[in-house]
C-alpha cells in the first residue's frame, strides 16, 4: 500500500485523476471527530483508493490530552476501557473503512516509547479486528520518515513484540530533498 495525503488537496478529482493516470494508488487519513462520512469514502472508492481510518482519534481531548505521550505505567484498566469503547465505536461508524491504522508517527515527538506503542497498537489491532469487516487491512505503528533514528525507533518497536503482532507494517516514506545518503 502507498498512500499519499489526499483529504486537503483542493480539487480531489482534478488530484485524483493525475494519480490514477500516473499509477498510484492513495489513502486518505481523517485524524478527529467521527471520521469519514459514507459519500467521502464512495468518492474515494470510486478510483479504488482506499480510505484509512484512525479509530484511536475519534475522542480528540482523550486523544490528545490523556493517551498521547503516555507512559506504560499510566495504562490503568480505565484508560484500556477508554480506549476499547473508543475504537469500537469509530469502526462501528465506518463500516465501509477497509483499512485501520492503530497508531499515527508514534515517534514523533516521543509521542510514545517503542515498548508503550507495543502495548498500545496490540490492543487498537485487537478492538479493531473483533469489529471490523474480515478483510480489513490493519496498520502498525508507523514512523513518521525514513532517518535513522526513526527507523531505529520501529527496530525498538519491533523488538519490544510489535515483530509478533498481526499488524501489516507501515512507515511514512518522507526524506528530505535531495536525498541525503544515511
Amino acid at each position: 500500500i502507498c498512500g499519499v495525503h489526499a483529504g486537503f488537496q483542493y480539487d480531489l478529482k482534478r488530484f485524483f485523476d493525475r494519480l490514477k493516470r500516473i499509477g498510484f494508488g492513495s489513502l486518505g487519513l481523517y485524524h478527529y471527530g467521527r471520521g469519514i462520512n459514507k459519500e467521502r469514502a464512495a468518492f474515494f472508492n470510486s478510483y479504488d483508493f482506499d480510505y484509512m481510518g484512525h479509530p484511536i482519534a475519534i475522542d480528540k481531548r482523550f486523544y490528545l490530552n490523556d493517551l498521547i505521550r503516555i507512559k506504560k505505567e499510566q495504562l490503568t484498566d480505565s484508560v484500556y476501557q477508554k480506549i476499547d469503547e473508543d475504537v469500537k465505536k469509530a469502526v462501528k461508524l465506518q463500516p465501509y473503512i477497509k483499512v485501520w491504522k492503530t497508531l499515527n508517527e508514534p515517534d514523533a515527538k516521543m509521542k510514545w516509547s517503542p515498548d508503550v506503542a507495543c502495548v498500545l497498537a496490540k490492543r487498537i489491532g485487537e478492538v479493531i479486528k473483533k469489529n471490523a469487516s474480515k478483510d480489513s487491512v490493519i496498520l502498525s505503528p508507523d514512523p513518521y520518515n525514513m532517518f535513522q533514528k526513526n527507523l531505529n525507533w520501529f527496530e525498538q518497536y519491533l523488538k519490544a513484540g510489535g515483530r509478533d503482532l498481526p499488524l501489516s507494517p507501515a512507515i511514512h516514506i518522507y526524506r528530505t530533498r535531495p536525498e541525503s545518503p544515511d
